[in-house]
């Protein structure tokens, strides 16, 4: 019996360590899991990387664009053209005594002598020239000037903020 007692102690300690390096194992390989789980930490340099894209577009700044420009002396109508809901304002110069004119700023499809409408400027008896501007509040879509006129010189434009 007395030589089985090493023999013995040494199979307990062997089991024992088997168990503690089996725990351990085991409780590594679990925060190993857990911490794989989470992205690891960027590098200040990393976040910087990824901000930048190669193919940045420059902003330009806005500015006033011109969308149709006419001008005459009698009544006319435009070709129609596009807003595409920007700021915009009309712009016009009208000379003439005893003149009166009248400027709409018509929606495609609308006919103003079939369905009426409000003038966007009106002007009778200007003072040798009126030059003024007003802004219009007109939405998306496709426009036409209609301009009434009677010994009238005129010059119209609009433009849009873009």
């Amino acid at each position: 019996m007395k030589k089985m007692f090493p023999y013995v102690i040494g199979c307990l300690c062997g089991i024992s360590l088997t168990v503690i390096i089996f725990i351990a194992f085991r409780f590594v390989g679990t925060s190993v899991k857990q911490s794989s789980a989470t992205p690891p930490l960027k590098t200040e340099q990393a976040v910087e990387s990824e901000s930048v894209t190669p193919l940045q577009q420059k902003v330009e700044p806005k500015q006033w664009v011109t969308v149709v420009e006419m001008n005459g002396n009698s009544n006319k109508n435009s070709d129609t053209f596009a807003l595409t809901g920007a700021k915009c304002r009309l712009i016009y110069k009208v000379s003439g005594e005893m003149s009166v004119w009248v400027i709409y700023v018509v929606k495609e499809g609308h006919i103003i002598e079939q369905e009426g409408g409000s003038p966007d400027v009106m002007i009778s008896m200007p003072s040798s020239d009126s030059a003024d501007s007003t802004f219009l509040m007109k939405g998306a879509g496709n426009y036409y000037l209609d301009v009434n006129s009677a010994n009238a010189n005129w010059a119209v434009k609009i433009e849009e903020y873009r």
